[in-house]
């Protein structure tokens, strides 16, 4: 995350992205049930994150940051 926030560093985003997307994915389908509408979660939550990316307290777990992000967009479903 560092990388990436520091840098805007595109390969430290893809590892990032392939790291999470699949539990943001299966969260999402859990609460929506409806695989197309957890792929736009997926595809909102990873947005915020590159807009937010700035606000991220380095030094803190980004797990919890990026699902609050992901529930957070279920719940406007």
């Amino acid at each position: 995350m560092i990388a990436y926030v520091n840098n805007d560093d595109q390969q430290a985003f893809d590892e990032l992205f392939a790291r999470h997307h699949r539990r943001v994915f299966h969260l999402a389908l859990r609460h929506l049930r409806n695989e197309d509408l957890a792929r736009e979660i997926v595809q909102g939550t990873f947005y915020r994150v590159h807009r937010a990316r700035k606000d991220f307290k380095l030094g803190s777990p980004f797990r919890p940051w990026v699902v609050t992000i992901a529930l957070n967009l279920v719940r406007q479903h």
